[in-house]
């Protein structure tokens, strides 16, 4: 295997660099997908391979995820796949299984490794466009700007729920523009995939938690931080359960109180209490 790969500043945004493995593991898919478009014999089966693709399985992974590591430090084969499953729901890549083997499609990998002579045959038709696109684009804005805000009322009640929670905490806050917010999570879930009932659940667990309470007074903090503050309230819930405790808030120093009732459900169940400011 030979070449390089490149490695974008944003990845130190990114919640796996914060988790050794992981971000050992996404190097380890980056140096394995291929650079060009080319066919793969796997067993007797021909495999088309597309830029940013590769064929594993997740023994054959884990075996190379290993390579040189200590037996006491190894990852299992299930470690090391369902750390593959996180990235997939992260959309950082996608996941094509088969019986035999899985073909793994890193996302937006033109983007990011593209070779100089595509990125500069993509500036040069991009620049010849500028002035075109300009035009284009200032008589679309005034229009856009009216469509911009599309919302429905699941959208909004997520709005309110988060202006809920926070005010539990913040009761003097100014109230922000709820059509904005509701807009916000509208992206959240058209864009980037996110479930009604999960962006609800994050909603009570960040602002009931010691931490991100006081930094999540918006949904787009809340969309910003989302893939962070979901790695670290699995962990949580995880350490919670060994604990053999499922309550939220416990491990918080008992500050998540009865405020004024419980927190409404949008999408499923019962889902928590208001943080009581203090």
């Amino acid at each position: 295997m030979s070449g390089w790969i490149k490695l974008h500043r944003k990845i130190k945004e990114n919640p796996i660099f914060a988790n050794s493995d992981m971000f050992k593991l996404w190097a380890l898919c980056l140096i394995k997908a291929t650079h060009k478009e080319h066919d793969q014999l796997v067993g007797n089966q021909m495999v088309k391979l597309l830029p940013g693709e590769f064929v594993t399985g997740r023994h054959e992974l884990a075996s190379e995820f290993n390579e040189g590591v200590k037996p006491s430090e190894k990852v299992s084969p299930s470690t090391v796949w369902r750390y593959m499953k996180n990235f997939e729901k992260w959309q950082m890549l996608n996941i094509k299984s088969g019986n035999k083997f899985s073909v793994i499609s890193i996302t937006n990998w033109s983007e990011y490794q593209q070779s100089e002579q595509q990125v500069n045959s993509k500036r040069t038709a991009n620049e010849q466009q500028v002035n075109t696109n300009k035009n284009v684009k200032n008589d679309k804005n005034e229009k856009n700007n009216n469509k911009r805000l599309v919302f429905d009322e699941s959208h909004m009640k997520l709005a309110a729920l988060l202006w809920k929670c926070i005010q539990a905490h913040s009761p003097n806050l100014k109230k922000p523009n709820l059509d904005k917010w509701a807009n916000t999570f509208r992206l959240m879930m058209e864009r980037d995939g996110r479930e009604g009932k999960e962006i609800q659940d994050m909603i009570v667990w960040s602002t009931n938690h010691h931490f991100w309470y006081q930094n999540i007074l918006s949904p787009d903090k809340l969309r910003k931080q989302y893939d962070r503050l979901a790695v670290q309230k699995n962990e949580e819930e995880r350490k919670e359960w060994r604990n053999g405790s499922q309550q939220y808030g416990q491990s918080f120093g008992g500050n998540i109180e009865e405020a004024s009732g419980k927190v409404s459900p949008i999408f499923g169940n019962r889902i928590g209490r208001l943080r009581k400011k203090g």
